[in-house]
């Protein structure tokens, strides 16, 4: 385990994400707007992402040989998020009530890393593996998804109403 700093940056309307371990690119997440698939990399680890479900959702986590490495459990409306990656448990969660920093703990409490900033592209602290760096990016963004969503829906009903 080692304390480290990882940034991403993304268009605003763009489905590349590109990781940085400082200058350095490296890995992606690809993703279609509000596709229920992703497909990424990472120091030449491979992985996908599937979600499946819509109100009850869950996300598998298959390997480049097609098996499942994790998966993750979204409960609704708490902000909380269960991950089992490789047999370890991990929560994923919000630490402010808008839900733009997050903490992921082990299944003992520890925070590992913490993500923060209003946008979010920074992730530090303990990063175990690769893997569990990607589901965080890829968290952040299905929430960016889920945010952009929310928003459009709200000025739709304010131009409606007028």
């Amino acid at each position: 385990m080692h304390n480290k700093k990882y940034t991403w940056k993304k268009g605003a309307f763009g489905s590349v994400t590109r990781i940085y371990d400082g200058a350095e690119q490296i890995g992606e997440l690809r993703t279609e707007s509000f596709k229920q698939r992703s497909d990424a990399n990472v120091c030449a680890a491979k992985y996908r992402f599937e979600t499946k479900g819509t109100f009850k959702s869950y996300t598998s986590i298959i390997d480049h040989q097609g098996l499942v490495v994790g998966d993750i459990s979204y409960a609704n409306w708490s902000g909380k998020v269960s991950l089992n990656i490789m047999g370890k448990l991990y929560t994923w969660k919000a630490t402010t009530w808008l839900g733009t920093s997050h903490e992921l703990e082990d299944a003992n409490g520890n925070v590992l890393f913490a993500s923060q900033n209003f946008g979010g592209n920074t992730i530090e602290g303990f990063v175990e593996n690769d893997l569990l760096l990607l589901t965080a990016i890829f968290l952040k963004n299905r929430q960016a998804q889920y945010l952009a969503v929310i928003v459009i829906v709200v000025a739709v009903i304010v131009i409606n109403s007028r």
